[in-house]
């Protein structure tokens, strides 16, 4: 009787560990497959990241440089100045009229731009297609502070990296481009108020008054009835050389 009780609590026992075991075999593999600290994913990621904010860098520099060139726009402004010198400069004056852009739009544009052309710096990852590492990517969303002496982009761009069982997302990317893109935004603002004085004159005493504490050098370019304007400041370099802004001026001279 005694030999039969014990046999009953072995056989109980032994149900028990192999239920025991069952449970935990099923939520072993029941859990994603996620290592949020993989150690054969941290070469590739970092890499992957540096990869990225290198291409941002290069993007939000080109952004930048296009944004000078046609007057606070990298697609084509409302109302632009067309001759041999530039191509689609946007007008800040035209005949008696403000039009210069908000600094908000000029950092829409420089997020449209980051957001559209980024991919072609990144080039569908082609750099890294021999690492094991597939990389899915969604779209990109781009927000742009002008800030004083630079421009800062932040990008959401939800990359998910897989490497044989192994997953990782990544989604935030941040660069900060040294421009003082602020300052001269603030200093054409202030010669366009000053045009607005004198409808149909330059005042050129009133432009280097302006820019004396910028240190900004000023280029002037007559192209019939508009004038160019030049904003060359020695203290950004922007693409290799120092920056230069350009907006055209509209003089009613009939």
């Amino acid at each position: 009787m005694k030999k039969r009780a014990q046999l009953t609590i072995y056989i109980v026992m032994g149900f028990i560990l192999v239920i025991c075991f069952m449970i935990f075999y099923y939520l072993m593999n029941s859990q994603p497959t996620i290592e949020q600290s993989s150690t054969d994913l941290i070469p590739e990621l970092t890499s992957i990241n540096l990869f990225v904010d290198s291409c941002l860098k290069n993007t939000i520099e080109k952004a930048v440089y296009t944004i000078g060139v046609r007057g606070g726009y990298t697609s084509d402004p409302p109302l632009a100045a067309d001759s041999f010198l530039f191509s689609s400069t946007a007008y800040f004056y035209y005949e008696g009229e403000n039009k210069i852009p908000q600094l908000s739009v000029i950092e829409d544009e420089i997020s449209n731009y980051v957001s559209h052309n980024l991919p072609n710096c990144i080039n569908n990852f082609s750099e890294f297609k021999d690492s094991g590492v597939e990389i899915m990517q969604s779209p990109i969303i781009s927000e742009t502070m002008v800030k004083d002496n630079v421009v800062q982009v932040d990008i959401n761009y939800p990359l998910t990296l897989n490497k044989g069982q192994q997953k990782r997302i990544i989604s935030k990317f941040t660069q900060e481009y040294p421009v003082r893109l602020k300052l001269i935004y603030e200093t054409s603002n202030k010669m366009i108020k000053e045009q607005l004085l004198y409808p149909n004159v330059v005042c050129i005493s009133c432009i280097s008054k302006i820019t004396d504490d910028t240190l900004f050098s000023i280029e002037k370019i007559n192209f019939g009835d508009t004038i160019y304007f030049v904003i060359i400041d020695d203290k950004s370099i922007v693409l290799d050389m120092p920056y230069r802004f350009v907006f055209a001026n509209k003089y009613d001279l009939k």
